[in-house]
């Protein structure tokens, strides 16, 4: 029996179950049992405490059901971004339940054509072995900027439903406590003791139950306050991310053994379109991620420095933008084919966001674009380089 207010209490009984046996919870009032207030009772025994939110992986989730047959519109953006042929070559691997290594690396090199071997080698990897498909948002080659070498590297990232996926075949788990949610103070302290620290990060905590076998474990995620996080210009927020790695060491724990190790997890909802020009970025650490393709936020610009620039770019601003490295000759402009190599020549070029180049072209979106993308290249650069 716990004690809720009304509202709680409803929103309660239709999305949890008694934390302790899975039981379904109804909402009461508590004067019969010597309480003033609403109370949740489990169906099954009315002394039982706690709430779990059961999981249920969605058929939409799983391997065979794609965007492409949910959101006709990420199909075109697709083809807008990486060019119609090689979106009509994708197309045959959008029902794969499985993909082989030589497919994920297929995949992914037409996704990704800007990304080094390695990284394409080790995503295609991770996709073969553990039943992902990068065309369903499980996996996404994120591009990282190294202060050092001063150019952008890439890594797999794994997204939180992929993650979900790979634990679904061990058990069925439901979310204790109302979680993933932010972690007390209480509970810091006891998992992190003398080194928790509230000023300098957002502790965000899972609690997770195996209903058959009564198992639990439990989860922390960790995000920096000030820290740069992936997917930011599409609306991650520290929080969220904080929320998506505890929940992915909660599931670690329960079944351990099931997941790559040291690759990081973002929400799919703010994994970036594939080849796009780079957005966001944060110069505070060695190696901090980027989100790709639509950002209009701060940019890297030469020297290291971040500059914020706003969606329409202001004038002040673009004085401080960096000449482009060197000057595309006749035929690099011809390799400009699709509206992804545009963004990205216009970024490296001229950091210019998607939105101040759709400005400079005096359209309202890419749809509206009637010109070839190197014809556009080549308007851009006589205004922009006289």
């Amino acid at each position: 029996m716990i004690v809720v207010s009304k509202a709680i209490g409803e929103k309660w009984a239709a999305q949890q179950v008694c934390g302790e046996c899975g039981g379904r919870l109804s909402l009461a009032w508590g004067g019969l049992y010597g309480r003033d207030s609403y109370v949740l009772i489990c169906g099954n025994n009315r002394d039982h405490k706690g709430i779990a939110r059961p999981f249920r992986l969605a058929p939409i989730d799983c391997p065979g059901f794609t965007l492409y047959d949910v959101n006709k519109n990420r199909r075109k953006e697709l083809t807008q971004a990486i060019g119609e042929d090689k979106a009509k070559a994708l197309a045959p691997f959008e029902q794969k339940l499985t993909l082989t290594n030589s497919q994920a690396t297929f995949i992914l090199r037409t996704v990704w054509p800007e990304a080094p071997d390695q990284a394409v080698v080790r995503g295609a990897l991770i996709c073969a072995q553990y039943g992902l498909n990068p065309l369903m948002k499980h996996l996404a080659l994120a591009p990282f900027w190294n202060k050092k070498t001063q150019r952008y590297d890439y890594e797999p990232l794994l997204s939180i439903k992929a993650t979900r996926i790979m634990a679904s075949p061990q058990g069925h788990w439901s979310y204790l406590d109302d979680t993933p949610r932010v972690a007390t103070e209480a509970e810091g302290m006891r998992e992190f003791g003398e080194d928790y620290d509230a000023s300098k990060y957002y502790y965000s905590i899972t609690k997770l139950k195996d209903m058959a076998s009564g198992r639990e474990a439990h989860g922390f995620g960790l995000v920096g306050k000030g820290e740069t996080i992936y997917g930011m210009d599409k609306g991650n927020t520290a929080r969220n991310q904080a929320n998506t790695r505890s929940e992915r060491q909660a599931l670690d724990r329960l079944y351990p053994n099931v997941q790559p190790v040291n690759v990081d997890v973002v929400d799919e909802k703010y994994v970036a379109e594939p080849k796009g020009h780079l957005g966001k970025v944060a110069t505070q650490t060695e190696k901090t991620s980027v989100a790709a393709n639509g950002a209009e936020g701060g940019e890297v610009v030469e020297g290291g420095a971040t500059e914020v620039l706003d969606a329409e770019g202001s004038a002040e601003t673009k004085k401080s933008l960096p000449a482009a490295a060197h000057k595309r000759t006749e035929a690099e402009i011809n390799n400009i084919t699709t509206l992804g190599d545009l963004f990205t020549a216009c970024f490296l070029d001229w950091k210019f966001t998607k939105t101040q180049v759709l400005k400079e072209l005096n359209v309202k979106s890419q749809t509206d674009i009637s010109e070839t993308p190197a014809a556009c290249y080549r308007r851009l650069r006589a205004v922009t380089e006289g």
